[in-house]
């Protein structure tokens, strides 16, 4: 994460929406593995997406960058419901605030050297959310609304899904290759 975020990453005057998806099927795996595999409610796990490159050549990565490269989290239950949202639609921001303008979208790369492979830990917490409004001001536009812990996930299977900011690759509409999701078991 934080060497997308180096200018030496940074692709000049470029813009994630010029970018042609690429087929990278038997040329770029993203996985996505839990350390530890279960938690307790409200426990923490460490999450490692890989990005491996199947290939016998230096691969080029692109990702977005507003101005960092965002990895954020999701958690389904059992259902596919979204396990970590706040209930409902976000409330008003607080009286007299006016967003801050969006930062400059950019793109960063990485080169994967041949049959190896990139890796970015991304922290996760067995927890449900509420809105936070006391955080709106100084939170980036590009973070969407803040939230805050509101108590432990309840027990039982979940999914984890990583959305990451790769961009530049041919997919289907659950995002198997730029969003990996891995099992994680809540309870004691």
């Amino acid at each position: 994460e934080d060497l997308l975020a180096k200018s030496d990453c940074e692709v000049p005057d470029a813009k994630p929406e010029t970018f042609e998806n690429q087929e990278m099927k038997g040329k770029l795996e993203v996985t996505l593995a839990s350390s530890p595999t279960k938690v307790p409610p409200g426990g923490k796990a460490d999450l490692v997406v890989t990005f491996a490159n199947k290939t016998k050549d230096p691969m080029t990565l692109h990702f977005r960058i507003d101005p960092l490269a965002r990895f954020e989290t999701e958690t389904y239950d059992a259902k596919k419901k979204r396990a970590d949202m706040p209930p409902g639609n976000p409330p008003p921001p607080p009286k007299g605030h006016s967003a801050p303008p969006p930062a400059e979208v950019k793109v960063a790369k990485v080169t994967v050297a041949a049959n190896g492979s990139a890796r970015v830990s991304v922290p996760w917490q067995a927890v449900k959310m509420k809105w936070a409004p006391d955080k709106v001001r100084g939170t980036a536009v590009e973070r969407g609304y803040p939230r805050t812990p509101a108590g432990p996930l309840p027990k039982g299977k979940y999914t984890v899904k990583v959305v990451t900011p790769l961009i530049g690759v041919l997919e289907g509409g659950d995002h198997e290759i730029s969003a990996p999701t891995v099992d994680i078991e809540v309870g004691n």
